[in-house]
């Protein structure tokens, strides 16, 4: 299943460098209306590979990967799509990181590495997770407020979190987690 889901993963790697490199290196880039759809169509369906590749091999018991991201994006009212995307704006980022810190701990079940996570989310750096991970764990240690909503979309998932001292306990499936901080 690992071997299968690495493939997966290249491939769609494969195809959105392919389609970079044939539309930066050949100046292909749009020059109308029409070419920009077909464009942002491309990317689209390059989006729907990545989010298929997670559906179909990180499944879990009861809530998957895409059930987490679609939940955190009806929690900010915005789309997947737009969280996905390369945008700094605060409306954007704190919705991605807490998709990164969600599918760091395992909130749901998943056996996603920094580098998995990365490209699942928008194709960053691991390093972006690691930021973000340290910055949701800042924001949980300072942010009451911020902490119980966090609690709160870890239960919706179908787990129990738990706030002990500097670090929320996750408990799935009968296992108990500690997430540190």
């Amino acid at each position: 299943m690992t071997e299968a889901r690495e493939m997966a993963i290249e491939t769609a790697r494969k195809l959105h460098k392919m389609f970079d490199e044939g539309v930066n290196s050949r100046g292909l880039k749009p020059t109308n209306e029409v070419e920009s759809l077909y464009v942002n169509e491309m990317m689209k369906d390059i989006e729907s590979l990545k989010q298929r590749v997670a559906n179909d091999f990180f499944p879990n018991y009861g809530f998957g990967v895409s059930d987490l991201i679609h939940l955190v994006c009806e929690h900010y009212l915005t789309t997947p799509e737009k969280i996905m995307s390369k945008s700094r704006k605060r409306e954007f980022v704190e919705p991605r990181q807490m998709i990164h810190w969600m599918l760091k701990n395992k909130v749901v079940e998943n056996c996603l590495t920094y580098e998995s996570i990365a490209e699942l989310t928008g194709g960053y750096h691991y390093t972006v997770i690691i930021h973000s991970n340290r910055a949701i764990n800042h924001r949980i240690q300072t942010e009451p407020k911020f902490r119980n909503e966090l609690i709160r979309l870890c239960e919706s998932l179908g787990c129990r979190a738990i706030w002990k001292g500097k670090s929320i306990h996750i408990i799935r499936n009968e296992q108990h987690e500690t997430i540190p901080s």
